[in-house]
């Protein structure tokens, strides 16, 4: 009984493997990083209906629950953010979820930082003139708050993260679903649509002192909840050597101070 409740578990693995570096986990995963991941036709015509879906239910009722949690309302709402940049945004539902919510004052402008595959058919998201898409990052100018969902860990450091703050010079960072822990920096890769995706699994320590670096000062840590495997639970890392498992991911708000 045990071997097959182990088999039908090892079915739906979200990451499998641990590696000492990227390069590793490249290898494993036949050559495909973040980006070639993420730029398939596939992932986009999901990405756009889950938009269509997402402003249907707004239209019909008013309010709608957004497609993957994110803590972003409120921390624009406490410091009355109006111009933001959404570092890896999708199709930019979030903006769609902020339009749709009652803030004293209506964002400014949401420029979004993402692949090629993604900004070079971003008009079939029909955003207004507010929502720009950009595949560089010098070419954005400053912003209020720098925002990342579920992103850094398709990035083999914090050096990309890094250059875009120099870049915007936020006066806030927010920082949903960071896979990071106590644990050493390790690398796996996470099961996508049959197909493997480098990952990493960031130290806390190390990515705050880096951040700190910047000039910023650390404001709030707490635990962040996505569903997995269609529930929310714990990360199903039970595969996993002890010391490599992370119980959940974070959700961090950075302040500028110098």
């Amino acid at each position: 009984m045990k071997k097959k409740e182990t088999q039908i578990s090892n079915q739906f693995l979200v990451w499998d493997g641990v590696f000492s570096s990227w390069e590793e986990a490249i290898r494993s995963a036949g050559d495909v990083d973040g980006k070639k991941g993420f730029s398939n036709e596939k992932w986009f015509e999901r990405i756009l209906e889950q938009l269509s879906s997402f402003r249907l239910e707004i239209k019909e009722f008013g309010i709608a629950v957004p497609p993957r949690p994110t803590n972003l309302p409120m921390i624009v709402s406490l410091t009355n953010s109006k111009i933001i940049v959404d570092f890896g945004g999708s199709s930019g539902w979030i903006y769609d979820y902020l339009d749709s919510i009652e803030f004293p004052s209506k964002i400014k402008k949401y420029s979004i930082l993402e692949i090629p595959g993604i900004v070079s058919r971003s008009k079939r998201f029909n955003h207004s003139r507010k929502v720009q898409f950009y595949t560089d990052f010098k070419k954005i100018p400053f912003c209020d708050l720098l925002y990342t969902n579920s992103v850094i860990q398709y990035f083999p450091t914090n050096e990309y993260l890094i250059e875009i703050i120099d870049q915007v010079k936020p006066k806030y960072i927010l920082v949903d679903d960071l896979y990071a822990g106590d644990n050493d920096e390790f690398f796996s890769n996470q099961i996508s649509y049959e197909k493997k995706i480098p990952h990493r699994f960031l130290n806390f320590k190390k990515f705050r002192e880096e951040v700190s670096k910047e000039g910023y000062r650390l404001i709030l840590k707490q635990p962040f909840n996505t569903p997995i495997l269609g529930k929310y639970q714990p990360k199903p890392m039970d595969h996993f050597p002890q010391k490599y498992r992370l119980r959940y991911s974070l959700s961090v708000v950075f302040k500028k101070v110098t």
